[in-house]
C-alpha cells in the first residue's frame, strides 16, 4: 500500500465539498450551528459568573440545562419518531437560533435577571433534544448518493458536538 493511499484512509474525504453545492450548504450550516452552540455553552456560564461572582449560580444554571435532558429525552425520541423529522429539525433549530439571539441581546444589557437567563438556557436545552438519528437521516436524504457516506462521517467527526465542560 502506498503512502498516499494510507493518507487517504486517515483523512476525511472532501470531494463532496468540491462537487456538491447542497452538501457545502449542509456542511456550512452544521459548522455555524456547532460554533454557535459552543459559544453559548461557554458564554452563558461566564455571564452568570461575572454577574453574580458565585459558582453556586453556575451550578444552578447547569441544573437548569440538565433537567430538560433528564426529563424530556425519552419523550423527545418518541415525538421525533411520530412527526416529520425535517419539520422537527427546523423547529428545534429555530428554537436554538431564537435562544442564541435572546442571549446575545441580554449580554448587551448592563444587568440581567438570573431567572431570565436560566429560562433561556432551559429553552435552549429543550431545543437541543432533537435526536441525532433525525439529524442523520435528514442529512443523508438531502445529499446526492455519492455524498451520503461523507455526510454520515462528517457529523461523527465534528469536534463541537461534544458535551460541555460546565
Amino acid at each position: 500500500m502506498t503512502g498516499r493511499r494510507r493518507l487517504q484512509g486517515v483523512l476525511l474525504d472532501t470531494t463532496p465539498l468540491r462537487l456538491d453545492r447542497d452538501f457545502r450548504w449542509l456542511w456550512a450550516g452544521q459548522a455555524v450551528n456547532g460554533i454557535g452552540s459552543q459559544i453559548t455553552r461557554l458564554a452563558l456560564p461566564y455571564q452568570v459568573y461575572v454577574q453574580t461572582g458565585s459558582t453556586l449560580a453556575i451550578a444552578a444554571l447547569t441544573l437548569f440545562q440538565l433537567v430538560p435532558i433528564l426529563v424530556f429525552s425519552l419523550g423527545a425520541g418518541s415525538i421525533a419518531d411520530a412527526v416529520d423529522r425535517r419539520r422537527l429539525l427546523v423547529v428545534t433549530e429555530l428554537g436554538l437560533m431564537v435562544s442564541s439571539g435572546v442571549l446575545a441581546i441580554l449580554a448587551l444589557q448592563p444587568s440581567v435577571p438570573l431567572p431570565l437567563l436560566f429560562s433561556v438556557a432551559f429553552i435552549a436545552a429543550i431545543s437541543r433534544l432533537a435526536p441525532r438519528r433525525s439529524r442523520g437521516s435528514s442529512r443523508r436524504s438531502g445529499c446526492r448518493p455519492r455524498s451520503r457516506s461523507a455526510s454520515s462521517t462528517s457529523r461523527s467527526r465534528q469536534w463541537w458536538d461534544q458535551p460541555s465542560p460546565a
